[in-house]
């Protein structure tokens, strides 16, 4: 079999103007002697064909054709570095080359694609076989928008819902990290009670963690990280075959030990599929996550349901003891007591009940245009639930375990709202202490009150140095003054700052 490399070569000005004056620059290498139809390098003989022409609508331009041929593969390693001689002769012309026909990078694609092939085909399986034998046989059917399966039919595309997804994409399931769904749960539960009190597996829910991470990575020594860097390098050399790009010796030898490295977990992973366990409530998640991404419609409107699960929540919480039951069973309660108006409870319960179905699947065959109009009702639920959650003392108060924070939060009160016409309003985040405007505001933690000044910066004599300039930093309270207060003795120069923010409101108010 023999390999053929095709260069074109523009000459738009030079002496190099005829075959003779390019075969004359060529062996200007000592190493390379040209005869009429071999090229001599290093004791290895190659077959060449050159040959020139006019560039047209190009005043004396003229091109060159070269063509060199390797005939057995057992040289192929001696072409490649002729090649290389050979080019680095024809770029003292200053010219671009333009390679036209490339088997030396057919040659070494060819012998990686299959292997990038194989462990594409395993990391299809791994998921597949994942997703029917830990979360349920009939996920795939169920779980697709009405359009999605009907494109899959009229494309013809394979059933398979993971061979219709784009090599990346296969690896965006696994080692996404996303933050689990219980995350927002655990910050709330945060504004009750201490983060000590919290128990492990509470705290690990703050952190993002991948469908690997989650499942696999405890079966084996080998964390998501280091197989996902693997699989996106493997990815641009796909990249790289698919579209054609040179592709060296060194790249094919490349995929070869990131495919042994990634195929040996992968296949570890496949054998280990049996002492995975998902929870109910786990198999609701990882669904979710495979819905989304089968279309953006369908991930909005499981967005935006969490969201307002999270919000019924809080709201349960703000008029119950007992922990917050089902979605369902939550939304009955908050409409017996009136919480909830009786038309707002039933759109829910629809809305929830959509979700049940397509959660546990029962058969949802929605039109995408479906799935935005209850996402873009969802926005309009949450906009209404935010407005019935009220905010009182408790809230910020309930979960100070420091009796020495609460005793400096009652002190400080006392004395601010002693100044005339200084009002109180809670927020979720933090107390706003109001006069003309707000006039500072507080946030209570477990070790510290962290206290704004509604000022901008430079406009308060701040003479010890108590504050700090937030104006280009992100922080919940209004203005640019912002200081942490954690014993009795600052309470003096602070109510000094708080006089001068008090009497710039009056005197802007007067004026």
């Amino acid at each position: 079999m023999e390999y053929r490399v095709e260069y074109l070569l523009i000459v738009e000005k030079g002496h190099t103007r005829s075959v003779d004056s390019l075969r004359k620059l060529l062996e200007a290498d000592d190493e390379i002697h040209l005869t009429e139809e071999q090229l001599h390098w290093q004791g290895q003989v190659f077959a060449y064909q050159l040959s020139q022409g006019t560039v047209q609508n190009q005043q004396q331009g003229t091109y060159f054709y070269l063509t060199l041929v390797c005939e057995a593969e057992a040289i192929m390693e001696h072409f490649i570095k002729a090649l290389k001689r050979v080019r680095g002769q024809l770029s003292l012309l200053g010219t671009q080359v333009f390679t036209l026909w490339d088997d030396v990078s057919r040659y070494y694609s060819a012998q990686a694609y299959h292997q990038i092939h194989y462990l594409e085909n395993l990391m299809r399986k791994l998921l597949t076989k994942f997703m029917l034998i830990n979360v349920g046989l009939e996920w795939n059917k169920s779980h697709a928008p009405e359009e999605v399966g009907r494109s899959i039919k009229q494309q013809n595309r394979d059933i398979n819902y993971f061979n219709n997804v784009d090599f990346i994409k296969l690896s965006d399931f696994l080692f996404s990290e996303n933050y689990p769904a219980q995350r927002q749960e655990v910050l709330e539960k945060l504004q009750h009670t201490a983060a000590t009190e919290l128990r492990p597996d509470e705290l690990k829910a703050l952190l993002p963690q991948s469908n690997w991470s989650k499942y696999f990575a405890q079966l084996m020594e080998c964390d998501g990280p280091y197989l996902e860097r693997r699989w996106r390098k493997l990815y641009d050399l796909r990249n790289a075959i698919a579209h054609n790009k040179q592709f060296s010796k060194n790249d094919a030898q490349e995929v070869a030990r990131l495919s042994g490295e990634v195929g040996h977990y992968l296949e570890e992973a496949l054998s280990q599929l049996d002492e995975i366990m998902v929870t109910e409530a786990e198999k609701a998640t990882v669904l979710e996550e495979v819905a989304s991404g089968k279309n953006r419609k369908v991930g909005s409107f499981i967005r935006r349901y969490r969201r307002l699960e999270h919000q019924l929540q809080a709201l349960y919480r703000q008029h119950r003891t007992d922990p917050p039951p089902a979605l369902p069973a939550l939304i009955q309660t908050l409409a017996q007591q009136q919480v909830l108006k009786e038309d707002l409870a039933e759109q829910l319960m629809e809305v929830t009940q959509l979700h049940q179905q397509f959660i546990h699947s029962e058969s949802v065959n929605l039109p995408i245009q479906d799935w935005r109009d209850y996402a873009r009702g969802l926005e309009d639920y949450l906009d209404q639930i935010q407005q019935l959650l009220h905010y009182d003392e408790t809230s910020h108060t309930g979960s100070i375990q420091s009796a020495d924070v609460l005793t400096l939060y009652q002190t400080l009160k006392q004395q601010l709202l002693a100044l005339p016409e200084v009002g109180i309003r809670y927020n979720k985040h933090y107390i706003s202490f109001l006069y003309q405007r707000h006039l500072v505001d507080l946030r209570l933690q477990q070790n510290a009150i962290k206290v704004w000044l509604n000022a901008n910066w430079g406009q308060l004599a701040d003479a010890q140095g108590l504050a700090r300039n937030v104006s280009a930093v992100g922080h919940l309270g209004n203005g640019d003054y912002e200081m942490r207060l954690t014993h009795a003795d600052q309470l003096e120069p602070l109510l000094d700052l708080v006089q001068q923010v008090y009497n710039l409101q009056q005197n802007t108010a007067a004026s």
